[in-house]
């Protein structure tokens, strides 16, 4: 077998099982030979491409555009890729059209002048790149609405990235050259940058993931507070390659953080100088909260009260009390006023309960010891009618005669 029919026999394999489209068009752009995968590409039958011209591949808005494209490649045939940085369609036998690549290699066989067209099928690649533009616009603009950026740090040659929201976050326009590798760590706040530096070499020397909170100050003088996530990468043989990660703006949690501790503060020094116990019981009876001033002499500890009813805790006349109440606050929208007794070690104390409904649907109740007070008026009223009794005696004496 000589060596031009071996090429014969494999160029004629290459042509029948080769993945890609293969036409053979001659310069008056008629198709000669189409290969199997052109003729599934473009829907076609064996055989049935033979003879047709090129342009019954071609959508209507490319075809006339096409004619002087292929005149002129004619005029100085050379291979190369068309359409690079263009959109070219090819058109099917159902009317369908599909994105697809053709690099061109003109050719001379038998003193005829012909082009080779290898054609390419791009519908999942096209596919593929708007999924990860598609991707790569959500996570942008997931990052801009939750303020996390991300960056990567390649530690053998220095070289760093940032997203954009990683520089709006440092107060930046998206690729501002006052960001780089040099001047990145110059954004940490002078206070926190040495706990920074610390704990990341910290995650790359222990092979353990970076998380760390500090400030930084952007360029207007702000203060902005961070949250920095970061995971380290080794080679094969355990040299530290890159370190990548997320950073957050933290400070709307943190001013809040800070508010709500200050509130905190307010309400507990509030409560501390407070004389009254306050219980907050569900609409079942149950105690949620309960707090009591310092050495307060409550029926039972404190911890005893939490989740537990008040039928186990009180007697059954204070706890009807009590009920009839946050019945009658519900019923009238109104605060309502129980009074009640309770024998503490030996003693009898006199308590008035305010209950309050919360927006929560619980029930806040507001006890005072009202023990001296009552006693007070007790021995007011007394007093008062011994008082009238005396008065009384006097007038009755007199009218018998024994006082003068």
């Amino acid at each position: 077998m000589s060596s031009q029919l071996k090429d014969n026999i494999l160029f004629k394999s290459i042509f029948q099982s080769s993945v890609e489209g293969i036409l053979v068009i001659d310069d008056a752009g008629v198709i000669i030979k189409a290969n199997p995968a052109s003729q599934l590409m473009f829907g076609y039958n064996k055989d049935e491409l033979i003879q047709k011209r090129l342009e019954i591949l071609i959508p209507n808005k490319f075809k006339s555009n096409h004619k002087s494209h292929r005149i002129q490649f004619s005029k100085t045939p050379t291979s190369r890729r068309m359409g690079q940085n263009l959109d070219l369609w090819g058109l099917k036998k159902d009317g369908s059209e599909f994105p697809l690549e053709i690099s061109l290699s003109p050719a001379n066989i038998e003193n005829q002048q012909i082009v080779i067209a290898f054609i390419i099928d791009i519908t999942e690649r096209i596919a593929a790149k708007k999924a990860l533009l598609t991707s790569e616009s959500r996570m942008t603009e997931a990052q801009r609405l939750a303020h996390v950026g991300n960056w990567s740090w390649n530690i053998q040659t220095n070289e760093r990235s940032w997203s954009d929201e990683f520089y709006r976050i440092l107060g930046l326009i998206p690729g501002d050259k006052k960001l780089n590798s040099e001047s990145v760590r110059h954004f940490i706040h002078p206070e926190d940058r040495s706990s920074t530096i610390q704990a990341i070499n910290n995650a790359i020397k222990n092979k353990t993931p970076y998380k760390h909170k500090h400030r930084i100050i952007r360029p207007n003088g702000t203060i902005r507070h961070l949250l920095t996530k970061g995971k380290v990468l080794y080679d094969t043989i355990g040299k530290p390659k890159e370190l990548y990660g997320t950073i957050q703006d933290i400070t709307r949690h943190k001013e809040n953080e800070l508010k709500l501790k200050n509130s905190k503060d307010k309400t507990q020094a509030i409560l501390e100088a407070l004389p009254d116990v306050m219980i907050l019981y569900d609409k079942h009876g149950n105690h949620l909260e309960v707090h009591s001033p310092e050495n307060y002499q409550l029926v039972a500890p404190y911890h005893d009260y939490i989740g537990h009813n008040i039928d186990k805790i009180l007697p059954k006349k204070v706890c009807k009390k009590i009920r009839q109440g946050f019945a009658d606050c519900e019923k009238t929208k109104k605060n309502q006023i129980v009074e009640y007794s309770l024998n503490i070690m030996g003693k009898l104390i006199h308590f008035e309960s305010r209950i309050v409904k919360t927006e929560t649907n619980n029930f806040l109740c507001i006890i005072r010891d009202i023990t001296e007070s009552d006693n007070a008026e007790k021995n007011s009223r007394k007093r008062t009618k011994t008082t009238i009794n005396i008065r009384s005696r006097r007038v009755w004496l007199l009218a018998l005669g024994f006082i003068i």
